[in-house]
């Protein structure tokens, strides 16, 4: 953590106030202990503001959680050969020392946000891109030359190679005509609307079978209920976003087990499911 008197904006703030000093000497009595001594305390005022905020509890926090190694001393909830087969790039297991964040922590996409900003201004500022937009890691680009598109990948290459540490992932690189729609962020963008991607169909379709078939082995304990609606309300909170009503009430009355709606609840809408009855 880099200490107060380190800092440019301290350095300038003093600078500021040395100054200040300075010129109030020369003021008029009629100013120099009233105008002047009220410049002179809101200069320490800020002085000292910027050293408590350099030495406070929530940079601390904020020290820790970037610099905090999820992978050591991590709770595993599945057993080590769950992760085989899965790709390097999706498991810090996997990632270089001080690479790669971990999904669930909250101020994740916020870190990430942050950190690719200069890469928004490189590439509205210097690469000139009118329509472009990003979500963490996921970004698109439109733009009427595909010739110009095709450069600007090797441009943004060695920018985020460069500047960030960073690189493209050489499979996930789509280059097409709008009319043909992007996937981005879960969903397929086309020019009249939005759908859902056909894997995240799928990927509920797997997680219901699972969950039926658990209900079929026992009576789901408690911890089992709680994990269901969880992952249920999870792709319910995925697919609401999209024109998905008949799909979602096709797969709530066909693809969950009646085993479940005597633990469970659908909310109208097909948005949601709820305890029946609470989770006790």
């Amino acid at each position: 953590m880099a200490l107060y008197y380190d800092l440019p904006v301290f350095k300038v703030m003093y600078d500021l106030t040395l100054h200040i000093f300075e010129i109030t000497q020369h003021f008029s009595r009629e100013y120099k202990f009233t105008l002047g001594q009220d410049m002179k305390r809101d200069c320490i005022t800020l002085v000292r503001s910027i050293y408590r905020a350099n030495k406070c509890k929530e940079k601390e926090l904020c020290h820790k959680i970037i610099f905090n190694d999820p992978v050591k001393d991590c709770i595993r909830h599945s057993p080590a050969k769950a992760w085989e087969g899965l790709p390097q790039d999706k498991s810090l297991f996997s990632t270089k020392e001080n690479c790669g964040l971990p999904i669930g922590n909250l101020t994740s996409q916020i870190f990430a946000n942050f950190y690719l900003t200069e890469f928004d201004h490189f590439i509205k500022k210097q690469c000139n891109i009118a329509f472009y937009g990003r979500y963490v890691d996921d970004c698109v680009i439109v733009h009427t030359s595909r010739a110009f598109l095709k450069r600007l990948i090797r441009q943004l290459q060695i920018y985020l190679h460069e500047s960030l540490g960073l690189s493209l992932h050489p499979k996930k690189i789509y280059l097409q005509p709008c009319k043909n729609g992007v996937p981005f962020l879960g969903c397929f963008i086309k020019p009249s609307h939005i759908v859902v991607k056909h894997r995240t169909i799928n990927n509920f379709r797997d997680a219901l079978a699972r969950y039926n078939a658990l209900a079929a082995d026992h009576k789901p304990k408690k911890n089992e209920r709680s994990a269901f609606i969880a992952s249920v309300n999870s792709y319910l909170g995925i697919l609401k976003h999209y024109k998905t009503f008949k799909k979602r009430e096709n797969m709530l009355h066909t693809g969950i087990s009646p085993l479940w709606y005597k633990h469970t609840v659908l909310c109208a809408g097909y948005n949601k499911v709820i305890a029946k009855g609470g989770l006790g």
